[in-house]
């Protein structure tokens, strides 16, 4: 039986608004850091959304770096995609997410701008820097 005709194939745009990061883990796949100030600017995002459009790309990944750092810029990136018909993720290690509220209100943020898909990174060199709680409020919020 053939399954490929149900598969949509995602060419994505990733976009790293940020290498600064709240968390310093010893092998970090992108060498980010508390200390990197390495930033895009929102207009340097838009414009590659809108290019990623325009090259028939379907799927702008927003990741860092702690992408949320850049909560405003993040926000507006999202929307634009969106807007533009694209669908959206979202890498992030729930640092903004410290309490319940914290959480349900960002995933609500997030989901109004037009967030299609949230993945958390946790694990033993993160949670030495994030509080698993954290990740645990951002999932129950998403779920919610």
């Amino acid at each position: 039986m053939d399954f490929n005709h149900n598969l949509i194939s995602y060419r994505n745009l990733t976009l790293m608004l940020t290498y600064r990061c709240n968390a310093q883990c010893k092998d970090c796949g992108t060498f980010s850091s508390p200390h990197d100030k390495n930033d895009i600017s929102l207009e340097t995002a838009l414009l590659s959304i809108t290019w990623a459009k325009e090259c028939g790309l379907n799927q702008v990944v927003f990741t860092g770096g702690e992408a949320t750092l850049r909560w405003d810029d993040l926000l507006k990136s999202i929307a634009h995609a969106t807007n533009l018909g694209m669908s959206t993720r979202l890498v992030t290690n729930a640092q903004w997410a410290g309490s319940a509220e914290a959480a349900s209100d960002g995933i609500r943020e997030l989901q109004k701008t037009g967030l299609g898909e949230i993945n958390f990174s946790t694990g033993d060199e993160h949670v030495r820097f994030i509080p698993l709680e954290n990740v645990l409020f951002a999932i129950s919020a998403a779920l919610h």
